[in-house]
């Protein structure tokens, strides 16, 4: 089993797995490569060019993106092909720049960029645990509110990229890091790890 880097590809029809490896030989085959990438976890190895075989891919996961006006995608491939990641990033950041992000989301497993994009259902549910754990202490109502709320913020501190500490510099929040490299934004990424997704056998 192994992990493909980052393949550029058109807007590729993936209702099965055929449909994917057709689409990724063809794509090589007459050299489209628009911005879309794909990154892809499969087995067994395939590899891609002219003269690429046909071969059964077990697909665990997908990803597409497409860079957004003034954005860029930028993409990182961590020990030796077992973790890879696509980010999209503001346009004007520096290799450098884009290389950390990729390199932070793979090594700190980030889940969300934001406080901002975390889903609804998953605040509730973590202010609830913090909550049930607060209560658990038989702490006054009002301090238990206060206790979950600052179980809340560490929760974010853990799975937003941009409230984590920078990997290369633990002094500095990723965030703060992209401000000072000129207010770079991170839209979104993917992050992929050898083995995840796939089935037991």
């Amino acid at each position: 089993m192994n992990l493909i880097s980052v393949v550029q590809l058109g807007i590729v029809p993936y209702a099965t797995g055929l449909k994917v490896q057709a689409e990724l030989i063809a794509a090589r085959k007459e050299d489209r490569v628009p911005d879309t990438l794909l990154l892809l976890q499969h087995k067994p190895v395939i590899t891609l060019g002219r003269n690429a075989k046909k071969e059964n891919i077990l697909l665990s996961r997908v990803a597409s993106m497409q860079a957004g006006s003034g954005m860029k995608l930028g993409s990182y491939i961590h020990m030796g092909g077992k973790i890879g990641v696509v980010v999209e990033i503001s346009s004007g950041a520096d290799e450098e720049t884009v290389k950390d992000v990729a390199m932070h989301v793979a090594a700190a497993e980030p889940r969300f960029v934001s406080r901002d994009v975390v889903p609804s259902s998953v605040v509730d549910e973590e202010r609830e645990i913090a909550k049930a754990q607060a209560a658990a202490t038989g702490k006054p109502a009002q301090v238990v509110e206060k206790i979950a709320e600052g179980k809340l913020g560490k929760f974010f501190e853990q799975v937003c990229l941009v409230e984590q500490p920078f990997v290369k510099n633990p002094e500095q929040k990723v965030g703060d890091m992209l401000k000072a490299k000129g207010d770079v934004v991170v839209k979104q990424f993917a992050r992929f790890k050898l083995g995840e997704g796939a089935a037991q056998e």
